[in-house]
C-alpha cells in the first residue's frame, strides 16, 4: 500500500514553491492551476520514493490532477496560446494544503 500521505506533501510542497516563485497560472475563473509539465516532471524526480511518471498517475486517479484522456496533462489556454499543462484543482490544493499543517 503506497503512503498517501507523501504524494499530498509532496503536492502541496511544489505548487507552494511554483506560488511562491510566481511560476504558475491561474484559470480564468480561478479554480485551477496550471503547471508547466517539464518542469514538475524535474522537481518529481528529486524525492525518490517513486518515479515521476507514477507521482502523476497517482495524483490523476485520486483526482488531484486534472488530465485529457489517457494523458498526465491537459490542453489549456494560456495569453490566447494552447499548451499542454499540468493542472491541479485549487480547492483540491487548498484542502491537502490545511491538513499537511494539522
Amino acid at each position: 500500500m503506497k503512503d498517501l500521505n507523501l504524494y499530498a506533501k509532496e503536492l502541496v510542497d511544489v505548487v507552494n514553491y511554483l506560488m511562491k516563485k510566481g511560476s504558475f497560472v491561474f484559470s480564468r475563473d480561478r479554480r485551477y492551476i496550471y503547471l508547466n509539465n517539464e518542469f514538475i516532471r524535474d522537481m518529481l524526480t528529486k524525492r525518490e520514493y517513486d518515479t515521476a511518471e507514477n507521482k502523476l498517475h497517482m495524483w490523476r486517479e485520486l483526482k488531484w490532477l486534472i488530465a485529457d484522456d489517457e494523458k498526465l496533462v491537459k490542453r489549456v489556454r494560456i495569453d490566447d496560446e494552447r499548451v499542454y499543462a499540468i493542472v491541479i484543482d485549487y480547492s483540491i490544493f487548498s484542502w491537502l494544503k490545511i491538513q499537511m499543517e494539522v
